[in-house]
C-alpha cells in the first residue's frame, strides 16, 4: 500500500522581515520570506531572487554567523539561503570552514526538528494516494521543495518524519572542509544510505555492524581533534553496544535457551583472532570471556560489564533509524 501526503490546498509558512548585513553593513537576505510548499519550485525561486543580493559579497565566519542568525528556523528555505551564502561568498579554502559547517549543520537540525514538530498538525496522512490530480501535484511540489533544502521524507513504524538526504552534506561540503570532517561526512553519507534500524530491529547484518564499529574506531584514532569527536564516540559506542546486546527485535541471545547465537559467537571469535589488540577487540575479548564463564548464557553480569566499560544495553531502547 502506497502512502502519500494529503496537503491543504494552500500551505503557507510565513515569517517576519528577515534582514542581515555583511561586514560592510550592507543589507542581505529576503525582506519577506513566504514559502508556499504546495507550489512547484517555490524554494528554488526564493533562493534565486535572494542570490542576486550576494553578488560580489566577501564573507567569513562572522558574517555567516550573522547571516544565519537572522534567518528564521521556522522556514526551511533558510537552509538553501545559508548554503548559497557559503558557496557564493566564502572561499573553499577559508580556514574557518569547519566551524562554518558546524553552524550550518546546527541550524539545519533545528529547522528539521521544527518541521517534524509540525508534520502531524499541518499535514494529514492517508493510506491511499490522493484521488484528485491537483492534490497529487501539491504532494509532488511539497516533496520537490523539501528536496531543494536537502530534506527527505521517511517513515518508520507507520510514522512519517523529515530527515537529511543521505548525499546532501557530503556533496555540498566535501571540497570545503578539513580531511577529518570530510571523512566524517563520508561515513555518515554511507550510513544514512544504508539505514540502521526499524522497529527496534537491525536493518544491517551483525558483520556489517562490526565494520561500522571498526570504521568509527579508526576515524577516532586518525582524527582525535575533530569538531565532531563527540558524535564519533556516540556512533562507535552505539554500534558496539548493539553488537554486544542486540536490540529488542534483533537479539544476540536465543529466546528459547538464552544462549549466545552461534553466528554471534563465531563473529566474536573472529574479532578476537584477527583484532585482539584494538580497543574493540579488547572489549569483545573480555566480554567473550565473561560470557564463557556463564556458559555463553544471558546473565546479570552483562550490565555490570557494560557499565564498567562506559557502555549500556540497547535493549528497551528506541534506536536511531538511520
Amino acid at each position: 500500500m502506497r502512502i502519500l501526503f494529503a496537503l491543504p490546498l494552500m500551505l503557507l509558512l510565513s515569517c517576519n522581515s528577515q534582514k542581515t548585513t555583511n561586514s560592510k553593513g550592507e543589507q542581505l537576505g529576503a525582506d519577506i520570506i513566504t514559502e508556499n510548499l504546495s507550489e512547484q519550485n517555490s524554494i528554488t525561486k526564493l533562493v534565486s531572487l535572494n542570490h542576486q543580493k550576494l553578488d560580489k559579497i566577501k564573507g567569513d565566519f562572522n558574517s555567516f554567523k550573522l547571516y544565519s542568525n537572522n534567518l528564521s528556523e521556522s522556514n526551511i528555505s533558510s537552509i538553501p539561503f545559508m548554503l548559497d551564502y557559503i558557496k557564493t561568498c566564502i572561499p573553499n579554502d577559508n580556514s574557518s570552514n569547519d566551524s562554518i559547517f558546524f553552524l550550518f549543520n546546527r541550524k539545519y537540525n533545528r529547522i528539521i526538528n521544527r518541521l517534524n514538530d509540525s508534520l502531524e498538525t499541518k499535514f494529514r496522512f492517508i493510506s491511499e494516494p490522493a484521488g484528485e490530480e491537483s492534490s497529487a501535484k501539491q504532494i509532488d511540489a511539497f516533496k520537490e521543495n523539501l528536496e531543494a533544502c536537502g530534506i527527505g521524507i521517511f517513515s518508520t513504524e507507520g510514522m512519517y518524519y523529515a530527515d537529511a538526504q543521505s548525499d546532501y552534506f557530503y556533496n555540498n561540503f566535501k571540497d570545503r572542509v578539513s580531511p577529518g570532517l570530510k571523512e566524517y561526512l563520508k561515513i555518515r553519507q554511507d550510513e544514512l544510505k544504508q539505514g540502521f534500524a526499524e522497529d527496534a530491529g537491525l536493518q544491517i547484518t551483525f558483520d556489517e555492524l562490526y565494520q561500522r564499529i571498526k570504521r568509527w574506531e579508526q576515524f577516532r584514532i586518525k582524527y582525535p581533534g575533530t569538531i565532531y569527536k563527540e558524535d564519533a564516540h556516540y556512533f562507535y559506542s552505539m554500534y558496539l553496544e548493539t553488537l554486544m546486546t542486540g536490540m529488542d527485535n534483533s537479539r544476540v541471545f536465543d529466546y528459547s535457551n538464552s544462549k549466545l547465537l552461534p553466528d554471534l559467537k563465531q563473529l566474536y571469535e573472529k574479532i578476537i583472532s584477527t583484532d585482539s589488540k584494538s580497543e574493540t577487540g579488547k572489549i569483545i575479548s573480555s566480554y567473550y570471556s565473561m560470557l564463557a564463564r556463564h556458559g555463553f548464557k544471558e546473565n546479570d553480569s552483562i550490565n555490570v560489564f557494560l557499565k564498567n566499560n562506559g557502555l549500556s544495553t540497547m535493549l528497551s531502547v528506541q534506536p536511531s533509524t538511520r
